[in-house]
């Protein structure tokens, strides 16, 4: 039997939720200021971030956020906002983004006024009104865009992760997360699943996202590279997948699994077994498991398997 959601004819129901019985982490490697959001916050910091919206909904939330239970809590609250009915939702979301405005205008104040005299103490709320401002400032561009969207409220409770170009992070699966803006590489599980609960016109399966979401919060899920001269290699903890950024140029040793080399810039040049690939930006070649020593001459990401 095909798991829930999965279809028994998957080349004929675009409803389906499970294309294959694999799972899919990723990891997304920033080429400009990329901005989302992944994994729930822990809650006492989501309780601050939801009271300085001084808002009856926000409040509300923040009341049942219990530390001490707070992935069950987390399910709970979920759910109910997940099913809350559109009209509730349109009517929740306008007051909200009109709390959300002043908050972050509040935030600024408080930041331009405030901020050179913090004290070591209030390093922590500091960090909660910093990310506030970002969650805030977003927010209503996520309500315009989806007006009876649930999904839109779940976000308060999520990570607001924000990226410089050449910072990576790593969803693992059951992780909710969804991107906002920005430009990167991402790599990913050889899989096809996708379970949507919201921020999308495509088909959502709320009941089955709810069921293997990981509700423990989790930090920021930023992922560090381990730097070699100018390549930074990301090896997140599952064995699907590597990905090596090469800033100049480098050579590389046989594989035991396949490559694919995206070129990062113009002029990128790939040469393996004495053949020469030249790449322009955006192009991609796949090199084959088991093939010869690889140079790479520019700036290339390199999703590798089996290293």
């Amino acid at each position: 039997m095909p798991p829930r959601g999965a279809c028994r004819h998957p080349g004929r129901c675009p409803q389906r939720s499970y294309r294959d019985p694999w799972h899919k982490p990723e990891l997304v490697y920033a080429l400009t200021r990329f901005e989302g959001m992944a994994g729930f916050r822990d809650v006492g910091r989501s309780t601050a971030l939801l009271e300085l919206l001084r808002n009856p909904w926000a409040s509300g939330v923040a009341a049942r956020l219990d530390p001490e239970f707070a992935s069950q809590t987390l399910r709970t609250v979920v759910t109910e906002i997940l099913t809350t009915p559109a009209d509730d939702v349109r009517r929740i979301l306008l007051g909200l983004v009109e709390a959300a405005r002043d908050a972050a205008a509040r935030g600024h104040d408080r930041e331009r006024t405030h901020g050179a005299l913090r004290s070591r103490r209030d390093t922590e709320g500091a960090v909660v009104r910093r990310e506030a401002i970002r969650v805030f400032e977003l927010f209503p561009t996520l309500a315009a865009r989806y007006p009876d969207d649930p999904g839109v409220l779940v976000t308060l409770l999520l990570n607001h992760v924000v990226l410089a170009p050449g910072e990576a992070m790593f969803v693992g699966a059951g992780v909710v997360h969804a991107y906002a803006s920005g430009f990167g590489v991402e790599i990913m599980a050889a899989s096809d699943n996708v379970l949507r609960a919201g921020l999308t016109p495509k088909h959502r399966d709320v009941p089955e996202l709810l069921d293997v979401t990981d509700f423990t919060p989790i930090p920021v899920p930023r992922w560090q590279p381990v730097v070699d001269g100018s390549s930074h290699r990301f090896s997140p903890p599952v064995a699907d997948f590597t990905l090596t950024v090469e800033l100049v140029g480098g050579r590389f040793p046989a594989s035991t699994g396949p490559r694919v080399v995206l070129a990062l810039e113009d002029g990128c040049r790939v040469s393996r077994g004495g053949a020469y690939h030249p790449l322009q930006r955006g192009q991609g070649l796949l090199v084959p498991a088991g093939a010869d020593i690889l140079e790479v001459d520019g700036r290339a990401a390199i999703g590798s398997v089996g290293d």
